[in-house]
């Protein structure tokens, strides 16, 4: 007899211990926000200031869309000491959450360092979701060109990785994933 209540508190505590694991997995995660607390970034440009990196994030904006897009896109700015400074500023000025898992492009300024480049990709990576897949590239000046009004009325983000796409189909291979980038640093 003892042993048979020695084998249901076993089974209890098996079956309480499968039940709490299946809790967990259940519900909401902690950082989910609703659709309309969400601010999707498109692209981000990065530039080497004076006083320390221009942040130029490319968003689109699904609640009032211009003509017959399914979106508007708009440009936000601030300067401060690195990304990561500037980008949880912004995002605290804005009351929303920044979302940068459909980030598509990242451009650096021509006089933006090496150890620059590689900080903040590695920021946006591990802290901001950017996907692998981004492209990255440098450009004279980031800023002016994710500013750059696009012919096509999509986001200035989208339609550059139209045009590296197209590129990378042709003879040169062009390897500016965010990927390559960090595994070449890596």
């Amino acid at each position: 007899k003892q042993k048979q209540n020695k084998e249901r508190l076993k089974m209890k505590r098996i079956i309480l211990i499968l039940l709490i694991f299946t809790l967990s997995l259940c519900g909401c995660k902690s950082s989910y926000y609703e659709p309309e607390q969400i601010i999707i970034v498109s692209s981000i440009g990065i530039d080497a200031t004076e006083s320390g990196l221009l942040l130029t994030l490319e968003t689109v904006d699904t609640s009032k869309p211009d003509g017959n897009w399914e979106y508007s896109p708009k440009t936000m700015e601030i300067t401060e000491k690195d990304c990561e400074t500037a980008y949880k500023r912004l995002q605290q000025s804005l009351g929303n959450n920044l979302n940068c898992e459909h980030c598509v492009l990242v451009v650096f300024g021509k006089n933006t360092k090496s150890k620059e480049i590689f900080i903040s990709l590695k920021f946006l990576s591990e802290s901001e979701n950017l996907s692998q897949n981004t492209k990255v590239v440098k450009s004279e000046n980031a800023n002016k060109l994710i500013k750059t009004k696009s012919y096509s009325g999509q986001a200035v983000g989208y339609d550059i990785v139209k045009i590296l796409n197209l590129q990378g189909r042709r003879e040169t291979n062009l390897q500016s994933n965010l990927y390559w980038i960090l595994k070449d640093k890596g």
